[in-house]
């Protein structure tokens, strides 16, 4: 598989090439010695191999020299001491081609050691690996990318100090074999990385081993880990524009976007096992920065292990929302064909249906979307992106109650609602659905009616709240079609009567004493346009 691998990135002529922590044999390391695969001029291949004893990679280093004159093995010289102590190293090999001092090409491989032990539950790296002292940084200097790597629990010597002095116009690896990949002891570094670095060309490749690993005692019982995954590339905000249509293609490609804080982006890697081939914007250019447009990165190929064929072969990422779907009966059937249309359509039908926060004229830009953000666990919300399923993680709690939301509000159509006349053909059942030219709405009736703005607001909420998001929704609607009509009805007044019905078919509903109401203001019958009023402000007095 391995071999496989590198033979599709030499194919595919790729920059750079990553494998994660303990992943690649030496035999492979030893085929590429050899010459049966080799990364071409100016690319870097960094290969998370198997552990090795040290007198071993020593043997293999001396045979490399003695019998490949234009290929050389390096490592830091090995102390005497703790060789004598401990029984294997965690290596990290970089292959790439350099020039010796004649100028004579020589295809280096480079290994660089881990330096900090993590702490698993049999202490076994604290116990028996052999640490490095050394991390190597290539082309750091004014105008060039810079990169360096650190290996899974380096993490946690990758202080404050040393992530301010690094990470400028660099991209920064951190390859792992991490079963909780998000824990705030391996993620610390990037949460001060995102704070000084926003503004900055850095960025940030995790490659974590994919979901369905095992675990094996001596005694041969096997243990499954769960929702290992957790590879992620993350971008500062400038790097991309964040549209609906690369952050929809991205996902169906298996990238999944959300935003880190303010100031960064993540781009989520689906946590089956696969090989992404992916094509993306360059760390960092000395042109002129106003010159350099964001492009969005793209999966040009995504390809699984055939293990009965012993091949790569194509496959299309799931993201688990069916499954996730599953378990909630009434959403089967109007969910996935949405998610199949755009999967950020579904993130705002359901996050307008518990009635949005914020700035109810732009609630539905990605960067404002509640389901779009990941705190400080890193762990995805987004409804339409399934991975973990760890229940006490923060995203699966609020995918899961999203969802547990939805399909009581999609329920109503079997227990008794006084729908106001102007919505009474919700009764008969509706859909969720989000368009662009209607952001304020979020089902649609199944007879034909057209669409409404459902809302629920769940057991017993406080009547502030009810009121706040009756009018924020009211006068965003109104304010909506007003603008539209406005474009061709120039009479103020004419335009605000009109506009003033797009609020008919809002549907704020809740549960009080165990009893289904809906909530509409006391002046709603009588409303009126008093003179100077703006046509658009007609719900303030909820404000």
């Amino acid at each position: 598989m391995c071999s496989s691998y590198l033979q599709e990135a030499q194919k595919a002529e790729a920059d750079i090439v990553v494998a994660p922590e303990y992943c690649v044999p030496w035999s492979v390391i030893e085929d590429i010695i050899g010459g049966r695969f080799r990364p071409r001029e100016g690319a870097l291949w960094a290969l998370g191999c198997e552990s090795i004893k040290p007198k071993d990679l020593r043997n293999l280093a001396q045979k490399t020299q003695k019998s490949h004159e234009t290929v050389r093995l390096i490592h830091e010289q090995f102390d005497a001491k703790q060789e004598a102590q401990k029984s294997y190293i965690d290596p990290l090999v970089y292959v790439f081609w350099c020039k010796d001092s004649a100028e004579k090409a020589v295809l280096c491989f480079l290994v660089q050691f881990k330096t900090t032990p993590c702490r698993d539950e049999g202490h076994i790296e604290l116990k028996s690996l052999y640490l490095g002292n050394k991390v190597y940084k290539f082309n750091e200097g004014i105008n060039n990318i810079s990169l360096l790597s650190i290996i899974c629990s380096d993490a946690f010597d990758f202080r404050n100090e040393l992530v301010e002095q690094h990470h400028r116009n660099s991209l920064i690896l951190h390859i792992q074999l991490n079963q909780k990949p998000g824990h705030q002891d391996y993620t610390s570094y990037r949460t001060h990385l995102f704070s000084v670095g926003s503004r900055s060309n850095t960025e940030v490749l995790c490659v974590n081993w994919a979901r369905g690993v095992k675990w094996k005692e001596e005694n041969g019982e096997e243990h499954d880990w769960r929702d290992i995954g957790g590879s992620a590339w993350y971008l500062p905000l400038p790097k991309f524009n964040a549209t609906d249509q690369d952050i929809d293609a991205c996902h169906k490609q298996g990238l999944y976007h959300s935003f880190i804080g303010k100031h960064w982006h993540g781009f989520f890697l689906n946590y089956s096992p696969h090989l992404a081939l992916i094509r993306k914007q360059k760390v960092f250019s000395a042109e002129r920065q106003a010159l350099v447009q964001p492009i969005a990165p793209e999966v040009l190929a995504r390809l699984r292990w055939d293990i009965a064929a012993s091949e790569w072969v194509t496959e299309a990422p799931d993201d688990g929302f069916i499954k996730a779907v599953n378990d909630y009966a009434d959403l089967l059937g109007p969910l996935p064909p949405l998610c199949q249309a755009s999967p950020l359509a579904v993130e705002r039908a359901l996050e307008l249906l518990e009635g949005p926060d914020g700035n109810m004229v732009s609630w539905y830009k990605a960067s404002e979307l509640q389901a779009l953000t990941v705190d400080s666990e890193e762990s995805i919300r987004r409804v339409t992106v399934h991975q973990e399923s760890d229940l006490r993680r923060a995203g699966v709690k609020f995918r899961r109650r999203r969802l547990r939301h939805a399909q009581t509000a999609i329920s109503l159509t079997r227990q008794s609602v006084p729908w106001p006349p102007a919505v009474l053909d919700l009764a008969q059942g509706f859909r969720f659905t989000w368009l662009r030219t209607e952001p304020h709405r979020n089902v649609e009736s199944l007879h034909g009616a057209g669409l409404a703005t459902l809302v629920y607001l769940g057991e017993d909420p406080e009547m502030y709240l009810i009121e706040t998001i009756y009018a924020k929704i009211s006068k965003a609607l109104i304010g909506e079609k007003f603008q539209r009509i406005f474009a061709r009805e120039p009479d103020p007044l004419k335009a605000a009567e009109q506009a003033d019905h797009a609020r008919d078919r809002l549907c704020v509903v809740f549960k009080r004493d165990n009893r289904i109401e809906i909530f509409r203001p006391s002046t709603y019958a009588s409303i009126t346009h008093p003179g100077g009023t703006s046509p658009v402000n007609i719900a303030g007095v909820f404000e």
